[in-house]
């Protein structure tokens, strides 16, 4: 799996996109107007789905398969010991934006995924992530 599937300035476009993202899910539920969609027995935040759907469809997948697969990979990284991202949440008690980027990055360019597809998954993925909370977002890929 590649340490670093991104350019420099295609992560601080991502991060930038994520904040935008971010601000947007903080604002619905502020406002109380948060949706939700269920993939599988998990609910997470209705544009990000939306969005990760319609570029696993574009790329030839099967987005039910595509959860599936990509809730193991991620929750062996975020959730369990020994994953890259667990143990950045367990020595500072945070992730950063980038951390979480480059790491779901790697996770879909393992699971087939490249160009322009692979950074709108990434950066709705790492809003998921990170809006929900690692221990929110590690129940939720249970």
């Amino acid at each position: 799996m590649p340490d670093d599937p991104f350019s420099p300035e295609e992560i601080e476009q991502m991060k930038r996109d994520m904040a935008g993202q971010l601000r947007g899910l903080r604002e619905a539920e502020a406002e109380s107007k948060m949706r939700w969609i269920t993939r599988g027995r998990s609910r997470f935040p209705e544009p990000q789905i939306e969005t990760v759907d319609k570029a696993v469809v574009a790329a030839g997948k099967e987005p039910e398969s595509f959860w599936t697969r990509f809730k193991k990979a991620a929750k062996q990284d975020v959730c369990e010991d020994g994953g890259v991202l667990n143990k950045q949440w367990q020595k500072w008690g945070d992730l950063s934006n980038e951390k979480v980027l480059k790491q779901f990055g790697a996770i879909l360019v393992a699971m087939g995924f490249s160009g322009n597809v692979l950074q709108v998954m990434v950066v709705s993925l790492a809003v998921i992530d990170v809006h929900l909370g690692v221990k929110a977002f590690c129940m939720e890929t249970e």
